[in-house]
């Protein structure tokens, strides 16, 4: 039982760093009224700089995000693309 548990809790270790490593803890961006997944990312070095300071703070990087249509011969997805 003891090995089960072991296996289950580095099995959830591996899962949560895997979704981490697609997204962030904590995302700024630019206040936008139409609720549109293609927000302009912030390209403010001073706001990198303040923040980067926090010894919390692994990492500062910007994003950007793009509706797109995937069309295949057999169906049509809208999928969201993002660049860091």
């Amino acid at each position: 039982m003891i090995v089960s548990f072991s296996i289950l809790h580095g099995f959830r270790e591996q899962i949560q760093n895997k979704i981490f490593s697609f997204g962030a803890h904590l995302q700024l961006s630019r206040y936008d009224t139409n609720n549109s997944l293609e927000v302009a990312p912030i390209s403010e070095p001073e706001l990198r700089r303040q923040l980067a300071r926090y010894p919390q703070v692994a990492s500062v990087q910007p994003f950007a995000r793009k509706t797109a249509i995937i069309k295949t011969t057999d169906e049509v997805l809208g999928v969201v693309l993002k660049g860091v």
